[in-house]
Formats: C-alpha cells, sequence, structure tokens
C-alpha cells in the first residue's frame, strides 16, 4: 500500500509501520471479520437506510470517502502523534486546527503536507457549513468514536474538517472499520494486504468480497438521557424483545457482572416497553432487512416519542444488553430493565428477573 501524495521516499517507512500497526491492533484488541460478516455489517450502516428509514431517526447527511481517502485514513493512524502538549482533553478539543498542524511522522512529514487528508478536511468542513444544524455528531457508518480520548471533550460533536480528522485519528473503532475496508478491497482486487491482521489470502475468490467506500455522516445533535436508551430486537420481522442500553457490565458472550438501576426505569419501565412495542410497527414496515439489531431512545414526556438511533446486524458480534445470544429464549419479546443494582461475577442471571414491579396506585 502507499500514502497518496507522499514523495516515494517515505512510502516503504510509513507502510511497514502501517503493517506493524495494523497486526498490532487485530493481534491485541480485535479480529478482523469475515468478508460475510463485514459485507452483512455494510447492510446495516446509515448509507443503507430507505428514506423512509431516515425519518424515524435524526436529521442527517453524509458523503462517500474517495478511494484515496480510504486508503490514507488507516494508514495514518498512530502515525502521526500531536507534537504539543496541552492540559486537558478540552484545551486540545478547544484547539484542533492548531493541533492537527502539529502532527507529524517521526521522518518529519505533517500531516497536512498529504494532499489527500488536506482537501479532505477541506471538503468536509464546506459540508458541515452547509448543514441546517451546527456542531452536529460525526459517525462512520453506524460508527461513533466513543472510544477516543476527546470523547468526553466533544461529546462526538465537530465544527469543521479539522475536528473530524482529530476524533478519527483518535479512535481505534473508526482505524478498524477503514482498515477493514481497505483490506478486503484489496482482497477483492486480488491483492495480499498485511496478512498478519486480515487473515489469509483464502479470502481471494470470496463472493462475499466487496469494494466498499465507508462514508461520513453528520447528525443533528441531541442529547439522549441514558436511562431513555433501549437495544431492541427483530428477528425474522417480528418484535424479539429489548434491553435498556446503558449500565450493564458483561463478558463478551458472557455472563452479566453488573446491572445499573435507573430510577425512571424502576418506576416506568413498562411505560417505556409500551411505547416501543406500539412504534415498533412503523420500524418493522420499512426496514429493508428481516433480522436487526436497532438502538431506540424514547421520550415520555413528548407524546411517548421514539426516535431510531442505528441499525446493526443481528448477530453475536453485537452487544446484546439484557439478552444472551446463547439463550434463545431470552429473545421472549419483552423488554428488559434493572429494578436494582445487581453484582455476582459468578451467578448467571435471567434478565427477565431484573425487570420492575410496576408501581402500585
Amino acid at each position: 500500500m502507499r500514502i497518496p501524495g507522499i514523495t516515494p521516499a517515505p512510502i516503504v517507512a510509513h507502510a511497514q509501520a502501517h503493517a506493524d500497526v495494523m497486526a498490532d491492533y487485530f493481534r491485541r484488541f480485535s479480529k478482523p471479520p469475515t468478508p460475510e460478516e463485514f459485507t452483512r455489517g455494510t447492510r446495516y450502516a446509515l448509507e443503507a437506510w430507505p428514506e423512509e428509514l431516515h425519518t424515524l431517526s435524526v436529521p442527517s447527511a453524509g458523503f462517500q470517502l474517495t478511494p484515496a481517502e480510504r486508503e490514507i485514513l488507516p494508514m495514518v493512524w498512530g502515525e502521526f502523534p500531536i507534537r504539543k502538549e496541552y492540559a486537558s482533553a478540552y484545551a486540545l478539543w478547544h484547539n484542533a486546527e492548531e493541533a492537527v498542524a502539529s502532527m507529524r511522522a517521526d521522518d518529519g512529514t505533517a500531516l497536512l503536507e498529504l494532499p489527500v487528508i488536506a482537501q479532505l478536511i477541506a471538503r468536509t468542513t464546506d459540508f458541515i457549513a452547509t448543514l441546517p444544524f451546527s456542531e452536529p455528531f460525526f459517525k462512520l457508518g453506524t460508527r461513533s468514536p466513543k472510544d477516543s480520548d476527546l470523547w468526553t471533550a466533544s461529546s462526538g460533536r465537530v465544527r469543521n474538517g479539522f475536528d473530524v480528522i482529530l476524533l478519527a485519528m483518535s479512535s481505534a473503532r473508526f482505524f478498524q472499520d477503514c482498515a477493514n475496508a481497505q483490506n478486503f478491497a484489496e482482497h477483492a482486487a486480488g491483492k495480499d494486504p498485511f496478512e498478519a491482521s486480515m487473515g489469509p489470502s483464502r479470502w481471494k475468490g470470496d463472493p462475499n468480497l466487496i469494494d466498499y467506500l465507508p462514508w461520513f455522516w453528520f447528525r443533528e445533535f441531541r442529547a439522549f438521557p441514558k436511562h431513555s436508551e433501549f437495544r431492541c430486537f427483530m428477528l425474522n420481522r417480528t418484535f424479539a424483545g429489548g434491553s435498556q442500553y446503558h449500565g450493564i457490565n458483561r463478558k463478551p458472550n458472557g455472563p452479566l457482572l453488573e446491572v445499573e438501576a435507573f430510577p425512571e426505569l424502576v418506576m416506568r419501565g413498562y411505560d417505556y416497553e409500551a411505547a416501543i412495542k406500539a412504534w415498533f410497527p412503523r420500524f418493522e414496515a420499512v426496514a429493508p432487512f428481516d433480522d436487526a439489531v436497532f438502538d431506540v431512545s424514547v421520550d415520555l414526556q413528548n407524546d411517548d416519542t421514539v426516535i431510531l438511533i442505528e441499525t446493526n446486524p443481528a448477530d453475536k458480534a453485537t452487544f446484546p444488553g439484557l439478552k444472551d445470544w446463547n439463550a434463545p429464549e431470552s429473545f421472549n419479546g419483552e423488554v428488559d430493565w434493572a429494578a436494582d443494582s445487581w453484582r455476582n461475577p459468578e451467578i448467571r442471571i435471567d434478565a427477565a428477573a431484573l425487570r420492575a414491579e410496576p408501581p402500585r396506585p
């Protein structure tokens, strides 16, 4: 792989460093999806939604990355550190343009000297300026950069292209998605990208391989209260249940360790459940897939309004909340929440037992 716009001298060093970064990341934190898993995931991205599905969500707009932009973003991830010191993440965030200008590789190459990056920043800034809402929430497909060190300072909101680059380059989730997209595109083209991170070349010729170009998405910012967010499940176009989204700590595909009880759910959990079930037929009628994990926010103070947040594949790669992919009976059409704080790392728990009793009159 090459870094577009860089003179030949540093190409080999950067490409090798990129290979090492990718291999190390996947070895320590994750494993790449199979071509089938990756392709299935792209069908749930915001750009794949029909317009009718967008009407159930918050206003948003986006643009598709070019092949050169897809190629360069994982290439520069981790290779161009900020060369200035800031007292806090908040100070860094409020000096985003200065911070990006200071980003240099070890060989002295400045990030802004890369034409593709400079043009992407300008294009993003111009695009944000056209939006009817200010400081939008930034996503890559369905991914938000909530793993970024700048998440607390920014809340995921961006003002211009410099903010976007800072968030993109500080999020391992973004890196993983861009790297997967680029490497699967190379596999589809019959090339051998870095096999240490992407698996053997047996994926060449896989019918599920696609040349996917990710999208930058910008959504009107909404501060959803944590207790109002739910992860819900549609299986075979039937409502299979839901779960409180926040306050859940569990091992990946394993037992629950802790569940936080939100007072609003303890008091009115069944009202939230009823609102979701009443809204679900609107989602099912326009969803372009038969199975999905979909996140919503419910506002009982505003006519029980339900807002669709995102969609994901209905498989074990998607966090199930209080449901359990290993226990099909947990997808029983009910919404689960915690009635009280619970800790026990030894014993599995029936999520339905956590549901609150309705308040007595």
